[in-house]
């Protein structure tokens, strides 16, 4: 702020008077060059913006009625565009995320896996290049009962433009996942943009703000997720997380241990 007054102060009366040059009087400045054009083209302008505005305000229920159909139509065309901040689109890859139940060893796992390898490249061979699983590690989670799976589509050129989508597989294979009870499986379009999530869609938190404890938190999770799971606009809705697994606490009296020469090392 100091800097703009002393500016002001100093230096802009001194750049005024090196650029504006005084007048004799009756003399005005561009009577030639550009100047004249700019002066005259300005006039000009300005004289037609006068006629228009005094034409509006001899008709002004006309200009009202034609400002409503516009504003109308404004209203119109906002309400038809898209509410996400960016549209889904066919990116000719798309996930799989496979969880069984808590205490599911890695061959159960594997099992599941194979299982919906053979129904993509069976069902969906057509459309599908390659898939890559990894066992052992999910969304939500590491552990011997998850899974993720990459599925790479073939070129846009060689699928039909309306069963071939992205969509429509996911939409198949969704359908045909359902049928499978030892495991949760759900396939899922990538972000429009890479590094928005692991998956399209949003996100929603739980957070225990009374304190009421885990089991209360989970609880709540759960009715949640079946609540939205009854909206017919949401689909494949889940939790982004492991379930809870059976876990052993062992206290050890360290004077009794020692006495009985039990070695044992903390981790």
């Amino acid at each position: 702020m100091v800097l703009s007054v002393l500016v002001a102060m100093i230096l802009t009366p001194a750049l005024c008077a090196t650029l504006l040059k005084p007048l004799k009087k009756g003399e005005h400045h561009g009577q030639k060059g550009f100047f004249a054009w700019f002066n005259q083209m300005f006039n000009r302008n300005a004289e037609r913006y006068e006629k228009g505005v005094a034409k509006i305000l001899h008709r002004s229920l006309r200009w009202i009625v034609i400002y409503v159909l516009l504003l109308g139509g404004m209203v119109f065309l906002f309400l038809r565009l898209p509410t996400s901040f960016l549209p889904l689109e066919d990116r000719g890859m798309f996930t799989t995320s496979v969880q069984l139940p808590s205490g599911s060893t890695q061959q159960q796992t594997l099992k599941v896996v194979e299982q919906i390898e053979k129904y993509y490249f069976t069902h969906e061979k057509d459309n599908i290049m390659s898939v890559f699983a990894t066992v052992g590690s999910g969304p939500g989670g590491n552990g011997q009962n998850v899974a993720r799976m990459f599925i790479r589509l073939k070129d846009w050129s060689e699928r039909d433009s309306k069963t071939g989508t992205s969509f429509a597989i996911i939409e198949r294979a969704t359908k045909a996942f359902n049928k499978i009870k030892e495991a949760r499986v759900i396939a899922s379009s990538p972000p429009a943009i890479s590094g928005l999530g692991s998956s399209a869609g949003f996100d929603m938190e739980l957070q225990d703000h009374a304190g009421a404890g885990h089991d209360a938190l989970m609880a709540a999770r759960n009715q949640l997720l079946a609540l939205a799971a009854e909206n017919p606009e949401l689909t494949r809705v889940r939790h982004n997380g492991l379930d809870d697994s059976p876990q052993l606490q062992i206290d050890i009296d360290q004077r009794k241990a020692q006495a009985l020469g039990v070695a044992y090392r903390r981790y």
